[in-house]
């Protein structure tokens, strides 16, 4: 028998759920985008090309905005685990497209993000779907709870 096959009566591990890792994850690839936005509008500040209609002339301020979204935004990734943790994660993807008022390039960008928000919520809640439509259907190789 294989080392990669369980052998009978063998524990097998449950998998993590796939919505739970792909939202988490966009969460967290936004934290780096939104870190990265940071960096341009504060190196913009002072400068008129590539503003946005909101300026922050305050570099403390563009900072304590971007940390505090950043800040928001990891603590979403780990409480994806329930609806009410999706349904904010949700509400986040709000300021990441408003900060296009800070940097309009972050409309497009930001955009993207958004899509993908979307796409890991739908593509995840189809992955657990059928994960559970096949284990119920094969027993034998379904993770035993106990």
């Amino acid at each position: 028998m294989s080392k990669d096959q369980p052998a009978p009566g063998d524990r097998i591990k449950a998998k993590k759920s796939a919505l739970v890792q792909f939202t988490s994850t966009t969460l967290l690839l936004e934290v780096f985008l939104v870190i990265f936005a940071t960096l341009v509008v504060w190196a913009l500040r002072d400068s008129e090309f590539g503003r946005g209609p909101l300026r922050l002339d305050s570099g403390a301020a563009v900072w304590v905005l971007g940390g505090v979204l950043c800040l928001v935004l990891v603590i979403l990734s780990r409480a994806q685990g329930t609806p009410a943790g999706r349904a904010a994660g949700t509400v986040a993807q709000v300021p990441v497209l408003a900060m296009g008022l800070l940097l309009p390039m972050m409309y497009f960008v930001g955009g993207i993000f958004v899509v993908l928000w979307f796409y890991a919520l739908r593509l995840g809640s189809r992955v657990d779907r059928e994960r559970a439509e096949y284990d119920a259907a094969h027993p034998e190789t379904a993770p035993n709870v106990s």
